[in-house]
């Protein structure tokens, strides 16, 4: 586990930014008071929603989860967007609870910081303080 302080989220956005994708979990991740990198191996649960929107234009065609892609008609020419997924286990800890997988990039710089072994895969999970 790893805490990100100001500066670390502000390099992991840029480091995020630079990516092809639309990681639109990272930069909700990344804004909330708390952000927590964690490591997670095979064992870990499923998500509780798709962790991946297939679109087209402003129309959602599709998703992508734990039991692959699926489309909800024929088209197939999309691009990906990797929305914010909750993340219930910390509820009781903050508000807004939210996590999201990284793209190859910050996955690597978050690797190194937290020297995880190679099977095992990184989130960001961000939480607001409760007032």
């Amino acid at each position: 586990m790893f805490v990100l302080g100001e500066i670390e989220k502000k390099e992991a956005l840029e480091i995020e930014k630079s990516d092809k994708y639309q990681n639109i979990g990272i930069y909700s991740a990344l804004s909330r008071d708390i952000t927590i990198a964690i490591a997670h191996n095979s064992s870990f649960r499923d998500p509780p929603m798709p962790i991946v929107l297939l679109v087209k234009g402003r129309s959602i065609i599709g998703e992508m989860a734990s039991s692959g892609k699926k489309f909800y008609d024929e088209e197939q020419d999309c691009d990906y967007i990797f929305p914010p997924v909750p993340f219930p286990e910390l509820n009781k800890f903050g508000e807004s609870v939210v996590s999201a997988s990284p793209g190859y990039l910050l996955d690597k710089w978050l690797r190194d910081r937290m020297h995880i072994e190679h099977d095992d895969a990184t989130l960001l999970v961000g939480l607001n303080v409760s007032r």
